[in-house]
């Protein structure tokens, strides 16, 4: 019976995360494509090899459009909804792919990272929301992993083919994801049931909501998704939300889960792997170690989708981040080693082994597991709002931890800079467990009463 019930929420699942496969390529489009970019070969479109200057632009307009992103989706998913808002900001996705089977000037480059960038910063605001307002209580967390899946599936696809594949090749390739996104998500899924009983449509809503459970049966569920929102719809100005305590308590959650996130180095770390491998000397090269790294973070994630909603959200990210701690300081060990010249020959396999066990705790908890919670944890009738508001800001920690990563290996040392990494990690095990709630197995209403309540 469950079984039945819930197959059409996990196709509906699956269907919205083909924007996540073809949104999150940016994220790793840079390492087999930058280098094709920097020389002059039949490989290149472009006239001449970029500069490090363009080498820059390229990168980080992505990252520029990733902020915009959820600002644009926060302004239409209040007037569209999240089906139309994710099917409108999937059109810069397509337009950036087509744009690259054609790309031969740097222009076209910017315009079409940026766009991208939009695209993705779209798939982290609306979609995990999306999800959790699809499917039932018990199995929301294993859903809103799929996203992280996916995400692991995309960089994967990238640093494995883009090696031996063109831009052009690799572009129009991914105009497949698009296609079965647009096939499958657009005609056959509908909106949330929660955005259309916002905005008045009650009727398409318990339709809605009868398709996702696969039953007629829905009146009390029904009547208590109109409740939740009717209990919670008020004012949402800026000095409204600051009064009121369950606001800046999820604000307060999301935010600090969101900055342990990225200040832990996770960003930092993913863009600069190759840059690290090849600095520690391995018999492993760095491009061989990144590719290694990227596919087996599979198997930590499907583990977290099967654990989720067994044993909770606060325990996976607390094994997370203890996890991480340990791999960050035998990292730091080592390069101290390597400082104070002592014969590392022996544990020269410590580099790899450390970072990829960083990379697997990471995707076990502390990367997917904020943005099931942002899902969550906000009231439904400024849910957009804020979500959008919290996934810019997580772009912006992004960005700074990025950016600071190369001078923090310049200033304290490269031992030292992952020492002070681990240091947060510690800072974030406190941090989730006094202040984290668990909202394992609770409809959105009890979760809002929970963080009224104070309770853990």
């Amino acid at each position: 019976m469950d079984k039945n019930r819930r197959r059409f929420q996990y196709l509906a699942t699956i269907s919205v995360n083909w924007m996540t496969f073809v949104g999150t390529t940016g994220y790793a489009w840079t390492s087999p494509y930058i280098p094709k970019l920097s020389i002059a070969s039949e490989e290149n479109p472009l006239s001449k090899p970029i500069t490090v200057i363009e080498n820059s632009w390229i990168t980080s307009l992505f990252s520029v459009g990733c902020i915009c992103g959820p600002i644009i989706a926060g302004v239409f998913v209040d007037k569209l909804g999240k089906k139309k808002t994710l099917i409108l900001l999937h059109t810069p996705i397509m337009i950036s792919n087509v744009m690259l089977i054609f790309a031969n000037s740097l222009e076209e480059f910017y315009i079409s990272r940026f766009l991208l960038g939009v695209g993705s910063g779209c798939v982290y605001s609306v979609i995990p929301t999306y999800v959790a307002e699809i499917c039932d209580k018990d199995i929301r967390g294993a859903m809103s992993m799929i996203s992280s899946v996916v995400l692991i599936i995309s960089i994967s696809s990238v640093v494995i083919m883009g090696p031996y594949l063109s831009i052009s090749t690799f572009s129009i390739i991914c105009l497949i994801p698009s296609i079965l996104f647009l096939l499958t998500f657009g005609p056959f899924i509908p909106e949330s049931p929660y955005d259309l009983v916002l905005r008045g449509k009650l009727v398409e809503a318990k339709m809605s909501l009868s398709k996702f459970r696969q039953t007629t049966d829905v009146q009390k569920e029904f009547f208590e998704i109109v409740s939740s929102i009717e209990e919670t719809r008020q004012n949402v100005s800026f000095k409204d939300m600051m009064q009121s305590k369950v606001i800046v308590k999820s604000l307060l959650i999301t935010l600090g889960l969101l900055f342990f996130q990225q200040f832990s180095g996770s960003s930092a770390i993913v863009a600069y792997q190759q840059t690290i491998f090849d600095s520690t000397d391995s018999a492993i090269s760095g491009g061989v170690s990144v590719i290694i790294v990227s596919v087996v973070q599979l198997i930590p994630a499907l583990i977290a989708s099967y654990l989720i909603d067994k044993l909770g959200r606060k325990k996976l990210l607390l094994i997370s981040q203890m996890g991480m701690i340990t791999s960050l300081g035998c990292i730091g060990t080592y390069f101290h080693l390597q400082v104070k010249n002592y014969d590392l020959n022996s544990i020269s396999w410590l580099p790899l082994i450390s970072l990829l066990a960083y990379m697997v705790f990471y995707r076990f908890g502390l990367s997917p597991i904020p943005y099931t919670i942002v899902g969550e944890i906000f009231p439904v009738h400024i849910k957009a709002k804020l979500s959008a508001s919290v996934i810019v800001i997580m772009f912006m920690f992004c960005l700074w931890v990025t950016f600071a990563f190369p001078f923090m290996f310049d200033r304290f040392g490269t031992a030292w800079t992952f020492w002070i990494f681990a240091i947060i990690g510690v800072a974030s095990c406190i941090f989730i467990k006094v202040i984290v709630p668990e909202t394992k197995g609770k409809t959105f209403s009890e979760i809002q009463i929970m963080l009224g309540e104070g309770k853990k």
